[in-house]
C-alpha cells in the first residue's frame, strides 16, 4: 500500500504544533494538521502501574512540576 501525502516531500509534526500550543496535546495535534502536515507523531511511555501516557520525556521534570522517570511513576 502506497500512502498519498499532502507535500512533495513528507512532513511529520512531532508533538503536533507545539511551537504554538502545548506539546502533545489534542489543540497542537489538531493545529498541526491544519497547517497541512502529512502526520502527526508522538511519543508514549508506560507508567509502573502500566498505564500508557503521551509525552516526549523520559522523565516529568521539563513539562510538570514533578521529578523523576515516567516508568516508576
Amino acid at each position: 500500500m502506497k500512502l498519498s501525502y499532502r507535500n512533495k516531500i513528507p512532513v511529520a509534526a512531532h508533538r503536533g504544533n507545539s511551537r504554538y500550543f502545548p506539546e502533545n496535546t489534542l489543540c497542537a495535534f489538531r493545529s498541526a494538521i491544519e497547517l497541512g502536515v502529512d502526520m502527526v507523531e508522538f511519543d508514549l511511555h508506560m507508567t509502573k502501574d502500566g498505564v500508557l501516557i503521551v509525552m516526549h520525556d523520559h522523565m516529568v521534570d521539563r513539562t510538570t512540576d514533578g521529578t523523576g522517570l515516567i516508568r516508576e511513576k
